[in-house]
């Protein structure tokens, strides 16, 4: 297992680079700070197309989540 491997569960890890992670500046209110900085994250996970996941979760992530999962 890699340092940087993302450990869902004992049996199961997806690797960094199977995830996308963005910084964008925040919308919204939260004062001059919060609108010009990269306060935003947001992190996909390509479930359908992930070669470290059975066919078993995949399908379960898919049928739950979507065959992309974003989380912001």
């Amino acid at each position: 297992m890699a340092d940087d491997d993302l450990r869902v569960t004992s049996s199961v890890r997806i690797p960094r680079h199977e995830l996308d992670v963005s910084f964008q500046a925040s919308g919204g209110p939260g004062g001059q700070h919060a609108n010009k900085a990269a306060t935003r994250v947001e992190l996909r996970f390509d479930a359908a197309a992930s070669p470290s996941l059975r066919p078993s979760q995949k399908a379960r992530v898919v049928e739950r989540l979507g065959p992309v999962v974003r989380i912001v």
